[in-house]
């Protein structure tokens, strides 16, 4: 296609004359003299054919400014930043640029986007690309082509969730094959990819509140954009215009859940003979449902109802003395519960009007620490000497009923610099513990 116009543009070079003639009175708007009607140049100095095109040109005198143009691409042909005149003389150059602007001024919409393509092939200019989709819109318009709004392409459209735990960036990738069916992620972004065509040009995309950056439009065009989630349901709007207008609509329904399962856990405090189990019962609940649960590594996988009850024996390693269970729901959020061999239960006071102690919140992690992620694990127990009442995290609930001891986790979302998290727990007499942890996220340019 190139080779053909530029072809087509030698040969209609041809005939330029070496002297170019002009009307008096134009002269005057583009000649500071206005003394000369007739204006020969010498050959080679090609730049100031172009020169005098841009002068025309300013001056709406198109035919003149094409004649110009064409004998300055018979000198050089390619447009090119810097190019040299003479000497340590240069000039930004993009004739063919400059001749599709004049055709399409011209009303020569063919041959305009001939040219206009022919510069973009031989170097990025933001003039060649706004010209030459307004040339492809009014040549669309004009011949009536374009028949369909755009689309996304079928099994194009994903949502990726980044993690960089493990120091490296990995994408997990789903396909969405229903983009009104709701997903349910664990994190605070996503990317959003597709590839977005049209019968015609695709010009404009939007996903959610930003619109993906487009120099030139196409009829396909690959995107992605990170998208934030708060906690609950997320609704992204994705939005696609074609050069004339039409327009393709459509939403993503995500819901982020940040929460881990809540593990309650009762162990009988005597020392079980060798070889002996020990009763272990306890409960797990999530908003999400529960995908699965374990103990001291085997998995077991459940229904995806919001509460399971954990009944089971448990068989404690001679050279160990503590079980862990763990519980996994459907979003992919973790919480792990430590149970040690003959830990002191729960001891209730005589009447809730003796008890004056607040619950006791633990953590695995320190209170204050660093991170270059964009999220915290907060994850931990708060246990009562009578019943924890509520467990607040930045504001947040995890409990839904009174019990002695509890294993939580939760992500909270960080800033750059000090991040601030209150943790509060509450028993039934109305004792309170305020747990201030202070974490710092670091800038990374690794990421």
């Amino acid at each position: 296609m190139l080779f053909a116009v530029l072809f087509f543009l030698l040969e209609g070079c041809s005939t330029t004359p070496e002297v170019l003639l002009v009307k008096e009175a134009d002269v005057k708007k583009y000649d500071d003299s206005g003394s000369a009607a007739k204006l020969s140049l010498p050959q080679r100095e090609w730049w100031k054919h172009y020169k005098r095109a841009l002068e025309l040109a300013r001056g709406n005198f198109w035919e003149e400014a094409e004649i110009n143009l064409r004998e300055t691409i018979r000198q050089r042909e390619n447009d090119q930043r810097r190019a040299r005149t003479y000497g340590m003389n240069f000039i930004d150059y993009f004739p063919h640029c400059e001749l599709g602007v004049v055709l399409y001024n011209m009303g020569r919409m063919e041959e305009a986007i001939q040219n206009l393509t022919a510069s973009l092939a031989a170097v990025k200019y933001e003039k060649a690309a706004l010209f030459l989709d307004r040339a492809r819109k009014d040549l669309i318009i004009k011949k009536g082509l374009d028949k369909h709004p755009p689309e996304i392409a079928s099994k194009s459209l994903m949502v990726c969730m980044v993690d960089k735990s493990s120091g490296q960036i990995t994408e997990r990738c789903e396909n969405i094959k229903n983009s009104r069916k709701s997903l349910l992620k664990n994190v605070f972004s996503v990317i959003v990819r597709g590839i977005a065509r049209d019968d015609t040009f695709v010009r404009h995309i939007t996903v959610g509140t930003r619109k993906i950056p487009i120099d030139l439009s196409a009829q396909e065009i690959p995107f992605g954009m990170e998208v934030p989630l708060v906690s609950g349901k997320n609704k992204i709007p994705l939005r696609l215009i074609d050069l004339t207008g039409k327009i393709f609509e459509s939403f993503l329904s995500i819901h982020a859940d940040h929460i881990g399962p809540v593990i309650r856990i009762e162990l009988s405090e005597e020392v079980p003979e060798p070889n002996a189990g020990i009763p272990l019962r306890g409960y797990v609940v999530d908003d999400s449902g529960v995908a699965e649960w374990g103990l001291d590594g085997q998995k077991y996988p459940y229904d995806g109802e919001q509460e399971l009850e954990i009944r089971k024996i448990a068989y404690f390693p001679p050279d160990k003395g503590e079980l862990v269970v763990m519980a996994k729901d459907i979003a992919g959020n973790v919480t792990s519960a430590t149970i040690i061999l003959g830990e002191k239960q729960q001891s209730v006071p005589a009447s809730a009007s003796d008890d004056n102690l607040p619950p006791e919140i633990q953590f695995t992690k320190p209170k204050e620490r660093k991170t270059h992620l964009n999220y915290a694990l907060i994850e931990g127990k708060i246990q009562d000497n009578h019943e924890v009442k509520n467990l607040f995290i930045n504001g947040k609930q995890l409990l839904k009923a009174p019990g002695w001891r509890f294993f939580f986790s939760r992500r909270v979302p960080l800033r750059e610099g000090e991040n601030i998290v209150n943790v509060e727990g509450t028993d039934i007499s109305g004792n309170s513990e305020i747990v201030t942890i202070r974490i710092t996220r670091e800038a990374s340019t690794e990421y």
